[in-house]
């Protein structure tokens, strides 16, 4: 027999299989496991009717939501419910196939953790995080020794344990994830962590660890599988146990953030070194930089802001080619911003703020490449010492959604092409040496929510055209420069405010009433600030409600209605309000009613029997004639 002819019926034979199994039969699953699930529905609350596809006259349960069924056999291996509460039926253990649950994000009407869920031995996969559950893990879920996969997370902070020591028989688990489960008993968590030899990823945050003695912390059993670490938000200080975790050779994610480390971070003495994500933040680290940083090449996310590393960043920080986020803020980091910096192609996320770093903001950022331009999305400079002009090159980064250059030495006029940063939705140059205008390319980005510019030395008038196309402003604060707005009386602003702080601008000259077009913002304005801008005449009626409100140093007049309880803070000094002092809700913090011209019995200012207690700070009354 010829090749050609095994070929030709080799074909017959398959078409004719395919042919015999492209009927429409559909394996049902058995009736037992139907019924389990009928009754596990019972037990339970559906307010949004998620279950509805769950009813008795569809013969087939493999058709119901959130149910899979094997394909072959039509057993229940798969069950996945979220958004309901009532109790868990165990019914359930009916479904003897069943390889995967999952029950999170549910309110079950528990107090502990069902515990025959751990005769659910033919489970791979396991997770009740946030389902409701409090008190106690019971130990007999370390009978699942199928487990690859166990999430126990529990945002509620309302799960605990006295032991660890059911896990060791977990030994198929590669995913465990306690987040936020109370450790605190488990003081031979580590060893227990190290008997399970296909652990892949651990996630124990805020699980109230402390350290102990780091024996063999993370020791050899699981040196070559686990990749992925996080034991972020306990109370580790000691060096040692970072340096058993810095010996683990797969590792590609560690997160050590929010503990209490002190002193240098140790050395990586893995010299193959795979780290991918790297989060060493809020601690107490007060050494330079670690050489592994620029060694671990493979680098994509870096966090060591918020704590006490010194000196400067090398230019080997060129080599992190693979690098999307630098996150190095809130430390004692000095020197120059190394140029090298803007030619990563794949920087995202570069938080250099809140250092002492003193160089001209052009040496740094004055020759950044295409790609650094084209890929980074936040750049935050703000609380340094950096001087000189904005380069004109910021507005060329076409993605860059957040810019805060705030609180430097910063000179010379705003670049008129920020306008072209369609994508920027946060601008910061508050309080550094801005002069000039301010371009009216500034109302073309169309993304923009924030606008933050005051405290600098800038000029000049602001017309409509400056927010022609501002529909997504939620803040504008540009207080403490010498500036006027010259907008028509029927204005109808495009944006609507959560904020607005235009303290010492012009508003229109004298006899200025309050502007009719606040009044479109009042629905979502929280913050106004319209202090020393000259404004005269009657308060309208809504600002009262706003909780923070300044309008100290004008000529406004008229008697202060009863402060409610939305309000938090008023400043109020140096005008003409007379009348009774109001009453005061008991919210207030700050209230500054100084220089005013107040009259009357003020028996009821802070004697209102009807205020219990008074959250107030600070008070002023000086000048009251």
């Amino acid at each position: 027999m010829n090749v050609a002819l095994l070929f030709l019926l080799f074909c017959y034979f398959k078409l004719s299989y395919s042919i015999g199994n492209s009927s429409n039969t559909i394996i049902a699953c058995p009736e037992a496991e139907k019924q389990a699930l009928v009754s596990f529905k019972q037990s339970l609350k559906d307010p949004s009717n998620l279950l509805s596809s769950w009813n008795n006259g569809d013969v087939n349960c493999c058709n119901w939501k959130g149910v899979y069924c094997n394909n072959l056999t039509g057993h229940v291996d798969e069950l996945y419910l979220q958004n309901l509460s009532g109790k868990i039926n165990p019914s359930l253990l009916s479904l003897k196939h069943l390889k995967y649950l999952d029950l999170s994000q549910n309110r079950f009407d528990e107090t502990m953790i069902p515990s025959f869920i751990g005769s659910l031995t033919s489970l791979e996969y396991l997770n009740i995080s946030d389902a409701g559950f409090y008190g106690k893990i019971p130990h007999i879920i370390g009978n699942l020794s199928n487990l690859h996969t166990l999430v126990l997370e529990d945002n509620s902070e309302s799960l605990e344990v006295d032991s660890l020591e059911w896990l060791s028989n977990l030994s198929k688990l590669e995913h465990l994830n306690m987040n936020s489960v109370n450790l605190s008993k488990a003081t031979n968590w580590a060893q227990v962590i190290n008997e399970l030899p296909s652990l892949i990823e651990l996630h124990l945050s805020s699980c109230n660890l402390i350290s102990t003695d780091p024996l063999n912390v993370i020791a050899n059993n699981i040196t070559n599988s686990l990749a992925i670490l996080d034991l972020s938000g306990n109370k580790f200080k000691s060096l040692s146990i970072l340096r058993s975790i810095f010996q683990l050779n797969n590792l590609i994610f560690l997160d050590l953030s929010d503990n209490s480390f002190e002193g240098p971070i140790p050395s990586i003495t893995n010299t193959s070194c795979k780290l991918q994500h790297i989060d060493l933040s809020l601690n107490y680290f007060n050494s330079t930089i670690p050489d592994w940083l620029y060694i671990c090449k493979d680098l994509e996310f870096v966090n060591l802001r918020g704590n006490l590393l010194q000196n400067a960043i090398s230019n080997s920080i060129a080599n992190l080619t693979s690098l999307n986020t630098l996150y190095l803020s809130t430390n004692k980091l000095s020197g120059k911003i190394p140029r090298e910096i803007a030619n990563l192609c794949k920087m995202k996320r570069l938080d250099l703020s809140e250092n002492k770093f003193k160089d001209k903001l052009s040496d740094s950022f004055g020759n950044m490449s295409d790609c650094f331009l084209g890929s980074l999305e936040f750049l935050s400079l703000r609380v340094n010492q950096l001087s000189g002009h904005l380069v004109d090159q910021f507005g060329e980064m076409k993605s860059l959604k957040n810019l805060y250059l705030g609180t430097n030495l910063l000179s010379g006029a705003i670049p008129s092409n920020l306008g072209k940063l369609s994508s920027l939705e946060y601008l910061g140059l508050r309080s550094n040496k801005l002069t000039g205008n301010i371009p009216k390319s500034v109302g073309q980005l169309l993304n923009l929510q924030y606008l933050l510019i005051g405290d600098n030395m800038l000029e000049g008038v602001l017309t409509e055209t400056h927010f022609a196309n501002l529909t997504k402003l939620k803040f504008l604060a540009a207080s403490g420069n010498h500036l006027t707005l010259n907008v028509s009386s029927n204005w109808s602003p495009p944006f609507k405010l959560e904020g607005l702080r235009l303290g010492s601008w012009n508003l229109g000259g004298v006899g200025t009433h309050i502007p009719s077009w606040l009044e479109t913002q009042k629905k979502n304005i929280k913050d106004v600030d319209l202090s020393n801008t000259g404004i005269s005449g009657i308060v309208p009626s809504w600002f009262w409600e706003i909780p923070y409100l300044f309008l100290s140093g004008n000529q406004l007049h008229g008697n202060i209605p009863d402060i409610s309880d939305s309000s938090l803070f008023l400043g109020l000094s140096s005008n003409k309000f007379s009348g009774s002092l109001p009453r005061v809700g008991n919210n207030v913090i700050k209230l500054d009613l100084s220089n005013n011209s107040f009259s009357g019995d003020m028996s009821h200012f802070l004697c209102d029997t009807t205020n219990q207690t008074y959250q107030l700070e600070i008070l002023r009354l000086g000048g009251i004639t």
